[in-house]
């Protein structure tokens, strides 16, 4: 743009110079400030194309990182999750921490940790521990909640919980924009060794790697990114789950 205001330039000074040495110099005055009147109009009409473009993309990150905050009761034990929605997708904003017969745990068997992060469930289990009306969320719909935040470099930060309350210091890039509040419940591994609680936070996918393996999302305390990767289905992950379209 700025390279069209320099050829313009260049135009009129050629008219007013044009100007000065034309035996009809009344009339080519007449061209020249006709000239420098509709330059004027055409800069006028693109500021305004600016200005209106500045408004719309303003208001464009407003919606992006608007919060919709309600709530949803777990009829099969009672407890009450907040939940948000982010563009057309609504998400619980707190860990699922509801107690089954097997293939879950509180981090380190301690049931503060169940309180504060949720439960970890092994990938077979997360399938099947959603709340009826909700579900896991598969590699496509973490995919459209994480491009809407404006991708998997800043997403991270964009959904992490503020503070060091949870997560370890310094917990990078934390702003928690999308409500989305993720906690670093830690992971537990298939020889019952409990890991990475306060300084990761993993999430199971519904996706299927492959008969041993299953996709999970995690974000880190030291950076704001949000990254996806795959595991042993018999490890213990957090569970997120999303209502149903």
């Amino acid at each position: 743009m700025k390279y069209f205001f320099f050829f313009m330039t260049a135009i009129l000074l050629s008219v007013i110079s044009a100007s000065l040495y034309d035996g009809q110099g009344a009339t080519v005055k007449s061209i020249a400030e006709k000239q420098i009147q509709l330059t004027q109009l055409f800069v006028n009409k693109q500021q305004n194309i600016v200005e209106d473009q500045g408004t719309t993309l303003a208001n464009s990150e407003s919606t992006t990182h608007s919060i919709v905050d309600d709530s949803f009761t777990d009829s099969r034990d009672g407890k009450v999750y907040r939940t948000v929605k982010i563009w057309n997708q609504t998400w619980m904003a707190e860990n699922l921490n509801y107690a089954t017969s097997s293939g879950s745990w509180c981090h380190g068997n301690d049931n503060s940790n169940c309180n504060k992060y949720g439960r970890l469930y092994d990938w077979e289990t997360a399938k099947k521990v959603c709340p009826s009306g909700w579900q896991l969320p598969s590699n496509s719909e973490w995919e459209t909640m994480v491009d809407y935040l404006g991708g998997e470099s800043v997403a991270g930060g964009k959904m992490k919980a503020t503070g060091t309350t949870h997560w370890h210091k310094p917990n990078n890039a934390a702003t928690n924009l999308s409500g989305f509040a993720a906690l670093p419940g830690g992971s537990r591994l298939s020889n019952n060794s409990f890991n990475h609680i306060g300084y990761f936070g993993y999430w199971w996918s519904s996706s299927e790697y492959s008969t041993t393996y299953a996709w999970h999302w995690y974000i880190g305390y030291n950076y704001g990114y949000m990254s996806r990767g795959y595991d042993y289905k018999t490890n213990g992950f957090s569970v997120r789950c999303v209502r149903n379209n």
